[in-house]
């Protein structure tokens, strides 16, 4: 996954495991700002598991396949030991079955008929989670707990 970094009021991003959202309320920003402070609303760790699904929709989105080869060095386990295990892993299982996309021997590769998939997987995720975060400080200036699905 990128590092992203954004600046400005109700920005977000993703930062060495962890991701943020800026505060959405522009008083509050740039009182923060003056005070030298970070305009961090709210911030959440990462796990390794998420971080490795993140991952893998992003190449597909991209690059249209995820390199096995790239991804045991970012996180130091093979795919199939890390994703392939759990529901995102037999979701991609179910998703070669339906010729979507195709196992070679370096990666799993997007095939033609799987490009709008990709994009649903793709804006299925933004939707439900780093708009959903926004959606909540939107709400409140500084929540307590935000609850993501």
């Amino acid at each position: 996954m990128l590092e992203v970094f954004w600046l400005g009021c109700g920005a977000a991003g993703f930062v060495s495991g962890y991701e943020y959202q800026n505060t959405c309320f522009v008083p509050d920003y740039i009182e923060s700002v003056r005070e030298k402070r970070l305009p961090i609303a709210g911030i959440r760790e990462i796990n390794k598991l998420e971080n490795a699904i993140r991952f893998t929709v992003c190449e597909f989105f991209v690059c249209r396949s995820l390199n096995f080869d790239i991804f045991k060095r970012k996180f130091g386990l093979e795919f199939h030991e890390l994703v392939g295990k759990f529901g995102f892993g037999r979701f991609l299982k179910m998703l070669k079955l339906l010729g979507k996309i195709k196992e070679k021997p370096k990666g799993l590769e997007l095939t033609r008929k799987g490009l709008f998939t990709a994009q649903q997987i793709c804006w299925s995720f933004v939707l439900n989670v780093p708009c959903r975060i926004s959606e909540e400080f939107m709400r409140k200036a500084w929540p307590s707990k935000i609850i993501i699905p």
